[in-house]
């Protein structure tokens, strides 16, 4: 895979022509500068030289940390011929010795969102789980959802945040109160780590995977399943 690649764009406001960089692989601990400017959202975003207009320019970009063991691959939701060809990757991960270890060594990711793309960085660089940090953001909604403030605002999204060293947070984007913070309960989180590990285990597909909203609700219905059915023979036995 090549690093990086050069392309023609032309301004679709003043029509001037450029040359801009997609990266396309970043190796974020031996290329701190590209990592500091992904995280800034600046790879993928394109400002004219002629006029200033600013545009979003999205394109797939595999990022690599070797000392911290995890690879995520951006991938536009709508690309749907690069997922099929991490689809065949996965698959041929399966079979080919190049390719067997890779779930040992690293975690992998997949991102269907620029957003998307720089929590899960943020997430892994931190060497937090990132199953559980999404887990705890469905019950974070699942509790804002029963109190008077917020239990008629619908939620638009949940995003991580890091507010300063060793100390994070989320950013709840409700459709008529707009972004709240709130802090990350770390106690909470090894909570839900340590006492749900075998069971996140259980449901990790073999190489790149999506582990977002959508796989964090099924396991959280699990979680509470599985609580329920605790209360219930502790209820029996007394």
């Amino acid at each position: 895979m090549k690093d990086q690649k050069e392309t023609d764009l032309t301004c679709p406001e003043c029509g001037k022509e450029h040359k801009v960089i997609r990266y396309e692989r970043i190796v974020g601990n031996t290329q701190p500068e590209l990592k500091s400017r992904l995280l800034k959202n600046e790879l993928f975003r394109f400002k004219c030289e002629g006029c200033g207009l600013e545009l979003p320019m999205i394109y797939p970009c595999l990022y690599q940390d070797v000392e911290k063991g995890y690879m995520v691959w951006f991938v536009p939701a709508s690309d749907k011929e690069q997922l099929d060809k991490i689809a065949a990757f996965n698959a041929e991960s399966l079979v080919d010795d190049n390719y067997k270890n890779l779930n040992k060594q690293y975690k992998l990711r997949i991102a269907v969102s620029v957003n998307g793309f720089i929590e899960k960085l943020l997430i892994l660089d931190e060497d937090l789980d990132d199953r559980a940090v999404e887990v705890q953001k469905v019950m974070l909604v699942s509790q804002l959802g029963q109190t008077g403030k917020y239990r008629n605002d619908k939620v638009r999204g949940v995003f991580f945040e890091m507010v300063r060293q060793d100390d994070y947070g989320y950013t709840v984007l409700f459709q008529e109160a707009g972004p709240v913070s709130f802090k990350l309960d770390m106690e909470q989180y090894y909570k839900i780590s340590l006492r749900n590990r075998q069971l996140f285990d259980e449901h990790m597909p073999e190489g790149f995977c999506v582990i977002q909203e959508q796989w964090a609700i099924e396991r959280f219905r699990e979680i509470v399943k599985d609580s329920m059915s605790k209360k219930g023979k502790r209820r029996r036995k007394a």
